[in-house]
């Protein structure tokens, strides 16, 4: 199997995996053939990219780490939350006021949340074990062209990666279930940033970007004032998610020991996420991109070793992407070599001269004898 553009999807395609919409409806079941109609309809729910058979890569399979229902049972628990804060936000503009705490105390019960971040762990742990903690089975975010569900989907994927990232660096359950409700919380606060500031078609303001940092301490108060007591592990990771060990974040300007380790895993998260999505005034960011930037910042936005650590969970070169290399090879990436960036292994369709191989050669890109070659393009077709 292999990703397509949905754009590119021609009648008599087979799906390779069910393909559902940012809100977990079934849009195609595993192999269905697609029509015209059925390619149209699911471009038109968001989705960019699918998943189809392709008699080349028969032996290639994509398994995801995270059950899909899984993923959308939280996206769903998710959305109800921060929908509902954002309908207290309308009704009382004062934070501080006792009547909002109430109403927060009735919204922010993370029981519900919590119960599926534990199966997701428990599905991680399983899968982990097995492997060493060497993820074989790939984090596929949730995508959508809905800007108006970006936050949802944003938290829902922050949460899967920040999950992901802390069972790769080790840690033992209870400690992954604080990183996961930091996760999945780190933006309740955003409710309170003027719509028009998060969707604004250009470059913030310093008084725009002033209102979206408040939203670090605007979370604080709404957990403070939620249903039960929040673990100060949490507390504190929230505060700290937009440090920078370099010392140029907020809201305190820490560096390096001062931030949370949690607050690290988020922070890096969090960054991938937000370029990988969608946003009013750029297109997404490949992953390959998005990756650069994330070890870009390393020693100054990013704690070295906790990059490190992401990128053996998220490679550059997901497999099933088809690809181009400097030689004018096109092929399909086979295996991703996690943790080895930019640099995996791909499966040659078509030559320089663009004839289809018959003996579809295998370059790993990691190896000495192929250094020299390096990928220049990301196909769609």
């Amino acid at each position: 199997m292999r990703y397509i553009a949905v754009k590119n999807v021609v009648p008599g395609m087979i799906a390779a995996k069910d393909v559902y919409s940012n809100n977990g409806k079934l849009l195609v079941r595993q192999s269905e053939t697609f029509s015209i109609t059925l390619a149209r309809n699911i471009l038109d729910s968001g989705v960019s990219s699918i998943l189809i058979e392709d008699r080349r890569v028969n032996d290639v399979r994509i398994e995801e780490l995270i059950e899909p229902t899984l993923k959308f049972e939280l996206y769903g628990i998710l959305k109800s939350i921060y929908e509902n804060l954002g309908v207290v936000q309308k009704l009382w503009k004062d934070v501080n006021r006792q009547e909002q705490l109430a109403g927060f105390k009735e919204i922010v019960d993370a029981k519900a949340a919590t119960d599926v971040m534990g199966r997701i762990i428990n599905e991680i742990d399983v899968i982990s074990d097995m492997k060493n903690v060497n993820f074989d089975k790939e984090i596929i975010l949730v995508e959508s062209n809905d800007l108006n569900e970006y936050l949802y989907l944003h938290v829902l994927n922050v949460t899967i990666l920040s999950i992901a990232m802390g069972k790769i660096m080790k840690f033992p359950k209870t400690i992954l279930m604080l990183v996961a409700q930091a996760a999945a919380f780190h933006d309740l606060g955003i409710v309170y940033v003027p719509k028009e500031i998060l969707m604004k078609n250009g470059r913030l303001t310093a008084e725009e970007y002033g209102h979206v940092k408040t939203h670090v301490e605007m979370t604080a108060k709404i957990l403070q004032a939620a249903k039960g007591a929040v673990h100060s592990h949490v507390m504190t990771t929230i505060n700290q998610h937009h440090e920078n060990v370099g010392g140029t974040g907020y809201p305190a300007g820490l560096k390096d020991n001062q931030i949370h380790a949690f607050a690290k895993i988020i922070s890096i998260c969090n960054v991938y996420e937000a370029l990988t999505a969608k946003r009013p005034w750029r297109e997404a960011f490949m992953p390959h991109s998005a990756i650069e930037y994330v070890l870009a910042g390393a020693g100054d936005l990013f704690d070295y070793n906790f990059v490190k650590s992401f990128t053996h969970l998220i490679p550059a070169y997901p497999k099933g992407i088809m690809v181009e290399i400097n030689t004018g090879e096109k092929g399909c990436v086979i295996n991703p070599n996690k943790g080895v960036v930019a640099r995996p292994v791909v499966r040659m369709f078509y030559g320089k001269d663009g004839r289809e191989l018959p003996d579809l050669p295998e370059y790993d890109l990691s190896k000495p004898e192929h250094q020299t070659k390096m990928i220049t393009k990301i196909l769609n077709d």
